[in-house]
């Protein structure tokens, strides 16, 4: 514990998503059919990209101050669920630089929030169609999450929040910062 008080802490609240990428020649015409010529699945979401590039500038930076540890809070399928592992895998050897024991993982739930993306190759546009299907982040379930960063003690805790539903996150943010 004495350890984790030294620390600085950057956590990340946002959703991540799955994003599927379908690369067509050009765009399709309503109620057409065509071929796409590549397709990418891959990790996607503000927050945890954000977290993969800080987890490389961590590791990167210099090791003679307090060390920084990165949290991602972010609604996941069931931990036992394929989708789950995929996204965690996603993160490759950043996922040792980041705590992912703060996000909540939703029992019956096997798909992750996901993104369709349409990508032209003719005009470089894209058209991104996103389903989400998971029960959104209670104030309740972010209060106790806060408050294990309150144990904490001694250490600095900086929060960052990916936004989409204003009330919500700032009855959250309050709650984080009192």
């Amino acid at each position: 514990m004495d350890e984790l008080k030294r620390m600085k802490h950057l956590i990340l609240v946002g959703a991540c998503y799955l994003d599927t990428i379908l690369t067509v020649p050009r765009f399709p015409e309503e109620d057409s059919k065509l071929r796409a010529t590549r397709v990418q699945v891959r990790r996607g979401g503000n927050c945890p990209n954000s977290l993969e590039v800080l987890a490389q500038l961590v590791s990167a930076g210099p090791h003679d101050q307090s060390p920084t540890k990165l949290h991602l809070v972010s609604c996941l399928p069931d931990a036992q669920a394929a989708a789950t592992a995929e996204v965690l895998s996603s993160f490759g050897d950043s996922a040792v630089d980041i705590d992912f024991s703060h996000c909540l993982y939703r029992p019956g739930h096997d798909a992750a929030a996901s993104s369709y993306i349409i990508r032209s190759a003719e005009t470089g546009s894209r058209t991104i169609v996103n389903f989400n299907d998971l029960p959104e982040m209670t104030v309740g379930e972010f209060e106790k999450i806060a408050d294990a960063f309150t144990e904490y003690g001694g250490g600095e805790c900086w929060w960052h929040f990916e936004v989409r539903q204003v009330t919500r996150k700032l009855a959250q943010v309050s709650r984080a910062v009192s």
